[in-house]
């Protein structure tokens, strides 16, 4: 089976083409893009925000050490 090289530009112009196809012919994709990308900006600002008030940190005395060298 060949593979597409869609890398780079060519694979986000053939993601902007299905995305455009989608949303012309299948009409319920509309609604759903109308819905999920507002919902999704809102949550990704949410959590920008969240993070950057309050950043993730992990405490000082429980390190993880995974110890590759021993064998």
């Amino acid at each position: 089976m060949r593979r597409l090289p869609l890398k780079g530009i060519g694979g986000l112009a053939f993601m902007a083409a299905v995305v455009t196809l989608a949303v012309v012919y299948v009409p319920v994709f509309r609604w759903f893009l109308a819905i999920a990308i507002p919902l999704g900006v809102v949550v990704a600002l949410v959590l920008h925000c969240w993070h950057k008030h309050a950043p993730v940190r992990e405490p000082e005395n429980k390190k993880k050490v995974l110890h590759l060298d021993d064998r």
